[in-house]
Formats: C-alpha cells, sequence, structure tokens
C-alpha cells in the first residue's frame, strides 16, 4: 500500500529496543486476543522503496504493516504488504510510500483481515476492521533500522534518494496546486478534472491526465488524496512521452466526512495537482405520498417531500426508482433549511401485472412503499348518432371491442341508475373486432319481459358495448340481474357508451287514411250489425208488450224544459272562475335539438304575456313528477317576447343537487311558468308546485315544448 497514512488510529505506544521484538498496548485499538502471532523484522540495508520483513506468523491470514518510529512511539503507515494467507510467511517484502532517505527506524506490526476481503481496511474504517493481532492484549509487532544503500556506500544523501525538496507534496492549504512539470522525471499530470462540489454519501468521479516526461516506459503508482488522506491508487504503466488517462471513483461520504471545503488531489511519485471541493449534506426527504394501487398503462406519481439541512443555498437530484430501476429524477434546488414537495412520475405501460415496490430517494435518503399492479380493461368504442327509428330496430354507426361481446340499448331510465332495466335491446354476439352499421333489434333481451313493446316516444338512447364474461355467446346481464356479461369501461371504471337522440317515425297521411278507412269500416260494419240486431229485438219485445205512444203534452214540455236552462246558466257562472280569468295569459315557447356541454340550454324563443320564466324539467315530467323535474329555471321575465334565451342547469332555488352537469344527452321540455305571488322569484318548487305554476292552453294542459339535447364531451 505505497501511500503515507496518519497514524491517528494508535493509540498505544511502543517501546522500541534495537533488533528486539517489542510489544504495543492494545486496549486502545479496539481488537481482540487472538491466537500467537509473531512478525520478525531485521534490520537491513535497501536501494529503493522495499524493505523485507524476515518472518511473520498469522494464524488467521492478514498482513504486515509498517510503520514510522517516531520517537520510539509507532507513527504512520508507510507501508502495507499484501495479503498473506495463513500461516507461517518468510522474507515478505512490502513496499514503502518512498524511497528510504539515510536511515530509518522502522516498525513491522501483524494484522488480522477481519472482513476477510483480503484488503487492508484498518485506517479507512477507523479501526473497526483489520485490527492488528495481539499476544496477552497487547500488539505484535518487530523493529529495525533501515539504511540506504548509497548513503552506506558512500557516506552521504544521493541525487536519486528521493525527489527534490521542491518536488514534495504540498501542504494541502497551500496555494500551489500543481508542480513544475519541466522538473518532472517520470509520470507528470498535466491534467486534472474534478467536480467543483459534491454531496456526502454520493460517487465523486476524478480523472488526471499523465504524461511519461522520461526517456523509458514507466511504471508509477498513482493516487488521489481527499483532505490529506489517500482514498485510491492505481499502477500507471506509460511510454516515454506518451500520456495516460486514470480516473478515481470515489465515494465522498467516505470516513463520515461532514459538509464542508477540502482539498483533494491527484499525486504521481513526483508530481501532483491539487483542487478545491465543497462537500454537502444531502437533503433530507420529510415525506412521500405514494399510490398503493394502479392499472397497468397509467401514470404512477409519487410525491415527496424534501429538506435541504445545509445553511446555503444547494441543488440536488431527487430520483423515483421502481422496481429497483430510476424511472425518474429531478433537480431541486432549495435555500437553506428549506423543503418543498416534488412530483415524480412512471408510465407503468409495459409492465407486467403484480406487487412491486418503488420509493423516492436523496443521495442517502430514501423511502420505500408497496404498489399493486393490476390489469388493464379491456377497451372498446362506439359511436351512436341521432336517427329515426321504426320501433323495431336502431343502427349503430360503428363498434370496436377488444375481446368480442355485444352492444346493449339502454333507454333514458339509466340515467337514474337502472342499469339492468333500462336495457331494451342487444346485438347478436360479437367477435373481437371493428363493426358499422350494426343493426340492434329492440325489445327482445333474453331475460327481460316487456310491457310495452314500442317507444313512447322521441328521446334519447344510449348505447354501451358489453363483455361476454362468461363466454357463452349470449347476453346474460339482465337475466343474471348484472352479474354476468358487465360493460366495457374505461381506466376510471366508467362505462363505455355513446347516446343518441332518436325519433319515431310516423306513419305517412296515405297509411293513416288506408288505417282510418279500414278501421272506420270494420267498426260501421260491426256497429250497424250489433245495432240492427237490437233494433229488432226491441221492435219486437214493443210491438208485443206496449201499449201505442200518447202525444205529448207541450205545456208539461215547457215546465220540463225550464229547469234545464237554469241549471245551464248556473254551470255557465260555475265556470267563471278564476281559472277563466288566467286563461287570458298566454304564452308560447320553442325548444330546439341543440348540442350543450350538459351545464345550459338556450331556448330559441318565449313569449309570455303577463312575465315570469322557463322551466326546464327532465323526462321524469312524463310520469307526472312536475315538481322534482325541475333541472333548471331562466331568469324573471317581463312580460313579452324573447329569442335565444340560456338556461342554466341544476340551479334553481328549492333544490339541491348531486351533479352540476348533465352526463349523456337526453330529451328536455322547455314550460313557461307564470309568477304567480308576484316577487319575481321562481318558488315552483320550494313549495311544492302551489305558486308560480305553468301558463296552460284552453283545454288546461301545460304549455310546453321539448328537444333533443346533445351533450359534446369536454376537452
Amino acid at each position: 500500500m505505497n501511500t503515507r497514512q496518519y497514524a491517528v488510529l494508535i493509540a498505544g505506544f511502543v517501546a522500541l529496543s534495537a533488533g528486539a521484538a517489542a510489544i504495543l498496548p492494545a486496549g486502545a485499538l479496539g481488537s481482540q486476543a487472538q491466537e500467537t502471532a509473531s512478525v520478525s523484522f531485521t534490520d537491513q540495508t535497501v536501494d529503493d522503496d522495499t524493505v523485507t520483513v524476515e518472518s511473520a506468523t498469522l494464524p488467521e491470514g492478514g498482513f504486515v504493516v509498517i510503520h514510522e518510529s517516531d520517537d520510539g512511539d509507532a507513527g504512520d503507515v508507510v507501508g502495507v504488504s499484501e495479503y498473506l494467507e495463513s500461516g507461517e510467511s518468510a522474507d515478505i517484502a512490502v513496499e514503502l510510500d518512498d524511497d528510504v532517505e539515510d536511515e530509518e527506524d522502522l516498525v513491522a506490526m501483524a494484522h488480522l483481515d477481519s472482513d476477510g476481503d483480503e484488503a487492508f481496511d484498518f485506517v479507512e474504517t477507523d479501526g473497526e476492521e483489520d485490527g492488528p493481532y495481539t499476544t496477552d492484549g497487547e500488539a505484535v509487532v518487530d523493529s529495525a533500522t533501515v539504511t540506504a544503500e548509497d548513503q552506506e556506500d558512500e557516506g552521504g544523501p544521493p541525487e536519486e534518494a528521493g525527489p527534490a525538496e521542491d518536488a514534495d507534496p504540498p501542504d494541502e492549504e497551500a496555494d500551489d496546486d500543481e508542480t513544475d512539470e519541466a522538473a518532472v522525471d517520470g509520470l507528470a499530470v498535466t491534467e486534472l478534472d474534478a467536480p467543483a462540489d459534491a454531496v456526502v454519501g454520493e460517487t465523486l468521479t476524478v480523472t488526471a491526465t499523465v504524461e511519461n516526461q522520461g526517456d523509458s516506459e514507466t511504471t508509477e503508482r498513482v493516487e488521489f488524496r481527499l483532505d490529506g488522506q489517500l482514498v485510491a491508487n492505481q499502477d500507471v504503466t506509460a511510454e516515454a512521452d506518451e500520456e495516460a488517462t486514470v480516473s478515481f471513483a470515489v465515494d465522498s461520504g467516505l470516513r463520515n466526512r461532514s459538509e464542508g471545503e477540502f482539498r483533494h488531489g491527484v499525486f504521481t511519485e513526483s508530481d501532483w495537482q491539487l483542487a478545491s471541493i465543497d462537500i454537502e449534506e444531502s437533503f433530507e426527504l420529510v415525506d412521500l405520498d405514494a399510490p398503493a394501487n394502479a392499472t397497468v398503462g397509467e401514470t404512477v406519481t409519487a410525491d415527496a417531500t424534501v429538506r435541504n439541512p445545509n445553511e446555503a443555498e444547494t441543488t440536488q437530484t431527487v430520483a423515483f426508482r421502481f422496481d429497483g430501476a430510476v424511472a425518474d429524477s429531478t433537480d431541486v434546488d432549495l435555500d437553506g433549511g428549506e423543503e418543498e414537495t416534488v412530483s415524480l412520475d412512471v408510465n407503468s405501460s409495459g409492465v407486467d401485472p403484480g406487487n412491486y415496490t418503488h420509493g423516492v430517494f436523496t443521495v442517502t435518503e430514501g423511502a420505500f412503499a408497496d404498489i399493486e399492479l393490476v390489469p388493464a380493461p379491456p377497451e372498446a368504442s362506439i359511436d351512436f348518432d341521432d336517427q329515426p327509428v321504426d320501433n323495431d330496430t336502431v343502427t349503430i354507426d360503428s363498434v370496436s371491442v377488444e375481446e368480442g361481446g355485444f352492444v346493449a340499448i339502454h333507454d333514458d331510465s339509466l340515467l337514474d341508475g337502472d342499469a339492468v332495466g333500462s336495457v331494451i335491446g342487444v346485438s347478436e354476439y360479437l367477435d373481437p373486432g371493428e363493426y358499422e352499421d350494426l343493426e340492434v333489434e329492440l325489445f327482445d333481451v333474453p331475460g327481460a319481459d316487456f310491457e310495452n313493446e314500442t317507444l313512447d316516444g322521441n328521446g334519447t338512447l344510449i348505447a354501451m358495448p358489453h363483455l361476454d364474461t362468461n363466454d357463452n355467446e349470449t347476453y346474460d346481464f339482465v337475466a343474471t340481474d348484472g352479474a354476468a356479461d358487465g360493460p366495457y369501461t374505461d381506466e376510471d371504471g366508467n362505462a363505455t357508451l355513446d347516446d343518441a337522440a332518436v325519433t319515431v317515425e310516423e306513419a305517412t297521411a296515405e297509411e293513416t287514411e288506408e288505417a282510418t278507412e279500414e278501421a272506420t269500416a270494420e267498426e260501421t260494419e260491426e256497429a250497424t250489425e250489433e245495432a240492427t240486431a237490437e233494433e229488432t229485438e226491441e221492435a219486437t219485445a214493443e210491438e208485443t208488450e206496449e201499449p201505442a205512444p200518447v202525444a205529448p203534452d207541450t205545456e208539461t214540455e215547457e215546465e220540463t224544459e225550464e229547469p234545464a236552462t237554469e241549471e245551464n246558466e248556473t254551470a255557465d257562472d260555475e265556470t267563471e272562475t278564476p281559472q277563466d280569468e288566467e286563461s287570458n295569459a298566454t304564452a308560447t315557447v320553442d325548444l330546439g335539438d341543440q348540442a350543450s356541454n350538459g351545464t345550459t340550454v338556450t331556448v330559441d324563443s318565449v313569449d309570455i304575456s303577463e312575465g315570469g320564466y322557463v322551466a326546464v324539467h327532465n323526462v321524469s315530467l312524463l310520469d307526472g313528477d312536475a315538481v322534482g323535474s325541475v333541472i333548471g329555471v331562466s331568469e324573471y321575465l317581463d312580460p313579452g317576447e324573447y329569442e335565444d334565451v340560456e338556461i342554466e342547469l341544476f340551479d334553481v332555488p328549492g333544490v339541491e343537487y348531486e351533479r352540476d352537469r348533465l352526463a349523456v344527452g337526453q330529451t328536455l321540455y322547455a314550460m313557461p311558468h307564470r309568477d304567480t305571488d308576484d316577487d319575481e322569484a321562481y318558488d315552483f318548487v320550494a313549495t311544492n308546485g302551489s305558486t308560480d305554476g305553468p301558463y296552460a292552453d284552453e283545454d288546461g294542459n301545460a304549455i310546453v315544448d321539448d328537444g333533443n339535447l346533445v351533450v359534446e364531451s369536454e376537452e
């Protein structure tokens, strides 16, 4: 391990005696008693940077570590052997960080490989791993005096004994960031590429370019040091005048370093380049909000709240991992102490259904959550346009069913929640695929019994694709009360459907005349036959049983007629009621077919002689629910004629609605109402119909007009 390590972890002292083994108090080293170990390190002369340990016995394998001798104490670590197998080893070569200059006292110490990785980790783990062997609680060491060969032969310091004084690695607090390349004989550091900042715990990548400025191929140990400590090294070989690139991937959180500014650099044997790096604390993960389930194909979003624990503004990356892989990330910029919630997404298209782990991570913190992905529902689409019908069939413009099935036709009772009872027609079984101009017969549904097998009139029908969930190619939705063959749905669970305004075709005048003539002829014939039979029977009876008629008494007849005349006059008097006065109030209204977004309707024209309102009713009006059918009302209108009156739906005084728009198209009814209490406020619903009733015609029927409303989808 050709590096200069500081021996701050060695808390004991070594008492050295020339050529004799000594022991180091090991209580401060944190190691435990081991089997008998030994090391023998003798005085020697060397001509380079390698010393030889005569022998070492390591019962569990490990390393021999060379320390400087600091006035009798174990000083800096200046060399480490390769990993040694268990047992006795002899003539162990240990490469030192630097060539031996003059005469040096060194200490050899036996160390365990406590974590079994065959790498010396004692310094890097703050003494937690690979501590020294001990005997009787004390570290096993031996010392020796090592003399440079040239010093012994010539008696003076040679030029090649080590790098010149000005080539020594500088104090990393100094301003000298690089050497004079012209003075380097060997590998020179010509370029250093390193980030200016990093986060504790993330990987720091440092790249350096070295050039061989010598005359021949050379191999040198190139080191990366952070804050004065060796972090990583590599052997680099380069031909004369050639360059080589060396990269170090370094954990900037090594040795639990806290935030701050530090010096670091890349070193060869006689050259270096230094730089500064600002190390920041990782963002803290305060909260995570992630879904527990989703459908395959959906975008899964996780919301994470992160906080900057640093004093200064910092930008760091926050990542979203799905099933172990980074699915999304974003750079978050926060002032010191500030926190922010960020949203991260992953599209689950192509992911198999099942249970997964996902989570959000800062550099050093993370939070996990479990999510279940369920299969996406099979898809369907349908197009059902407005059309006239003949009470027998309707036509679907186009339909696509991914897994086959049926197209069911529902009437507008579906809008009241009657999914089963609203079915009035169904197609034949459809194989998976697309279809056009599909005819669906009405009032022929398996499991349904219809009292009336004709449409009541114009209205709204809804076409809905259904699955064949039991794979019998028979529509069983009605027969099973909805348990089988349910509808296709979208990702939100809503049924796929389309609505259309249908107009029931009326018979032509010729057909009506023919039908009337036939009916009249039949009725006349039957009536004539019955009347003839009755008259004949009565005449026979009268002739047989009754006397001849007597001529009427004229006076009696007049007396009889007088009460009748008085009675008619009374009826006439009784007819002249306030309702007769109300009949003078007249109104007309025209509500045309139209498209809407489901929140408003427009009345084409209205004429109200005494002022009032225009109320909009839904189809429940036909069931006699005059009050509950009101879903919209105009502002108060003064007497007169109006055009294009826009009416807001689901905003009626006295009513609270569960929705604020129509979901599908349907038939609506416009009805002019009076302001009977003259307060210019529509009170018909609030008073349960006792005030502000509708305008009526001569027969007392409410004046009303219907129109088909098509709801346009929101974009």
